[in-house]
């Protein structure tokens, strides 16, 4: 059985790492939250493309819990989001249901493997996903010109 990637960390501590104190860090994190914040409201991002590469920089927690942490950070601001959306009439329930149940199964196939993937892989895929994204981006706003 794996522990988990907080254990690990903590696991490291005791091993005679540097010790992480998220206290010390609270202000880092609470701009990270900021800013995640607004762009989930603003974008519909957030959580993948903010919270996840600033947390891994910040703290010392394995990839895995990276992500983990990430995705609990962004319910609520997801949620705030969504109600104001739905006030605007920018929600559409049978679209965004059945995009729910697709990434409720993907997220749980996701995280299974994330916790079992090699040191590295994370991160890499992160990498070159976070590329192809940014890659389609500027080919959608070269297109508007």
């Amino acid at each position: 059985k794996t522990e988990s990637g907080v254990a690990a960390a903590a696991a490291k501590e005791e091993e005679g790492a540097v010790p992480f104190d998220a206290k010390a860090i609270a202000p880092q994190l609470a701009a990270i939250g900021i800013t995640a914040g607004l762009a989930s409201g603003l974008l519909g991002i957030g959580g993948g493309t903010i919270v996840t590469p600033l947390l891994a920089l910040v703290s010392p927690l394995p990839q895995a819990a990276v992500l983990g942490t990430s995705l609990l950070a962004m319910v609520p601001p997801s949620a705030v989001a969504l109600l104001q959306h739905h006030r605007l009439g920018n929600v559409d329930p049978r679209m965004g249901l059945t995009l729910a149940a697709g990434t409720a199964i993907g997220g749980l196939v996701g995280s299974g493997v994330a916790v079992q993937a090699p040191p590295g892989a994370l991160e890499t895929m992160f990498f070159f996903g976070m590329l192809f994204l940014s890659k389609k981006t500027f080919a959608t706003i070269r297109k508007m010109k």
